[in-house]
């Protein structure tokens, strides 16, 4: 079995970052409108096109 640490070492960093910084406001709200977060929910709200949206993240990191 694969500890944590071999997976990290193991992600492809170069294509997570194009993904995050690809991520639109439209994905944005998508994220924060879903009832479960998926991988590409979470790239977009880490992504720079989150920055507008703090306050919503904020909201919803209360519920």
């Amino acid at each position: 079995m694969k500890t944590f640490s071999d997976r990290w070492r193991q992600l492809d960093w170069d294509d997570i970052r194009l993904r995050i910084n690809g991520k639109t406001a439209v994905d944005v709200e998508r994220a924060l409108n879903a009832s479960q977060f998926t991988r590409d929910d979470m790239m977009a709200l880490l992504s720079p096109a989150a920055s507008g949206y703090l306050e919503q993240l904020a909201q919803r990191a209360q519920r």
